[in-house]
């Protein structure tokens, strides 16, 4: 009840957020990860007070929440309208509708409007079911925070890196999977915000499709005389500008009334998720990021004039903010000292992605069965510190799931050269 309260209490949230969930499946590639982090962020940008979110403000929670239920929703506008599926569960429903020979499109509403009805009143209802299922599964689902988290990491890398391999089938997506896992844990512990990258991440390849269509429709930049494109513009530069006036307006009191309140607040603010934050490392992931646009560019120059627009628009971009990035660091190290730049949690870090990067290694030998039988005990025993009976069951339960896996549903298990 506790939280159906707060849920009617943010009700304008609740709002919002499925506003941009619905938007966000209309828009086909842009899917329920964006369409969260952008909830997200709208909930903190019109927030008063910002300290708690990070930290389980119900704000944080309610909004991005609505629209992650709500996508689906808006994108069953693609896909029936237009037989374009935005995201898994949609592609499903078009395989379905095709296998039934039913073609989407716009005759769709008016040849088969009954079956229109169906699909809405059952995703009606299963939204209420599924409600009702989840608060019965509730309090089974909380235990699962009493459980270490060393103990259920096993067997989430051994989930996600199969589940990683599914998209393309190539061992290597798995490590540019750890890859970007040890990029998002420096950008958290360098209090980098991580949202912006997993957005432009999610939509890169919907993004150079779509600008090189209007590359070739419009010439120069005459598309950004377009009345749709002026409204975006506005919805863009409308925030920064207003961010921008209310900054100036904070830095125009005396500062010397507001010292003790500021310090105040940096003191509750401090989280761990900046606990590298004043140290060399924001130094080095800014260079890092200037390297790395910038070899991006020096590289599109050589591509066709199509092939680089995407990749000129991103580099210059992306340089440009990394130069920036790098000014703001190397001013920074004048005010404040370099602080700690190595730590214990920079090593326990290093050392969970050379176990992991170490399971990719058997992964290749031996296959991922077999990888999964060495990996998973010794991790538990050494690690996690769990007992040899937890670790025998545990193994055994995983390796079962692993074996009928594919014969339930269409899965690949990674293959290893002693397997070839």
């Amino acid at each position: 009840m506790s939280g159906i309260k707060e849920w009617l209490t943010h009700w304008s949230q609740v709002i919002r957020g499925a506003l941009i969930g619905i938007w966000a499946g209309v828009l086909p590639g842009v899917g329920a990860t964006a369409g969260t982090w952008l909830a997200y962020g709208q909930a903190v940008a019109t927030a008063k007070d910002k300290r708690n979110f990070g930290k389980g403000d119900h704000r944080g929670i309610v909004g991005p929440e609505s629209s992650n239920n709500s996508v689906e929703a808006g994108d069953l506008i693609p896909t029936l309208l237009f037989g374009i599926p935005g995201g898994v569960p949609s592609a499903m429903l078009l395989g379905m509708l095709l296998t039934y020979g039913i073609q989407p499109g716009p005759a769709i509403v008016t040849e088969h409007l009954n079956l229109i009805y169906l699909i809405v009143w059952c995703f009606a209802i299963a939204s209420i079911l599924g409600a009702f299922l989840c608060f019965l599964a509730t309090p089974s689902l909380a235990k699962l925070t009493k459980v270490p988290f060393a103990v259920l990491g096993a067997g989430l890398l051994v989930i996600m890196l199969l589940g990683a391999f599914q998209e393309g089938g190539q061992i290597g997506d798995l490590w540019i999977m750890i890859i970007l896992g040890a990029v998002g844990w420096l950008m958290k512990a360098t209090d980098t915000p991580r949202a912006p990258f997993l957005i432009g991440f999610v939509l890169a390849i919907p993004m150079e499709r779509y600008y090189y269509l209007t590359d070739s429709l419009y010439d120069g930049l005459g598309w950004l005389t377009r009345p749709g494109v002026l409204v975006f513009l506005a919805v863009l530069i409308a925030p920064a500008l207003w961010a921008l006036v209310k900054r100036t307006r904070k830095s125009a009191p005396d500062l010397g009334h507001r010292g003790e309140e500021d310090l105040s607040h940096g003191e509750e603010d401090e989280t761990e998720d900046g606990q590298l934050k004043d140290s060399i490392w924001p130094l080095g992931l800014a260079l890092g990021v200037t390297l790395i646009f910038g070899t991006a560019l020096a590289v599109s120059r050589s591509f066709s004039a199509e092939a680089q627009l995407m990749p000129r628009l991103v580099s210059i971009g992306g340089l440009i903010t990394g130069l920036i990035l790098l000014w703001k660091e190397l001013r920074a190290r004048r005010s404040i000292g370099d602080g700690p730049g190595w730590t214990h949690d920079v090593t326990i870090a290093m050392r969970m992605f050379a176990a992991m990067a170490l399971f990719l290694v058997l992964v290749m030998l031996g296959g991922y069965l077999l990888a999964v039988a060495l990996f998973v005990p010794a991790f538990l025993l050494f690690v996690a510190r769990a007992t040899p009976r937890t670790t025998i069951i545990y193994t055994l339960v995983l390796c079962a799931v692993l074996l009928t896996l594919p014969s339930i549903l269409p899965v690949d298990l990674p293959t290893g050269l002693l397997q070839s």
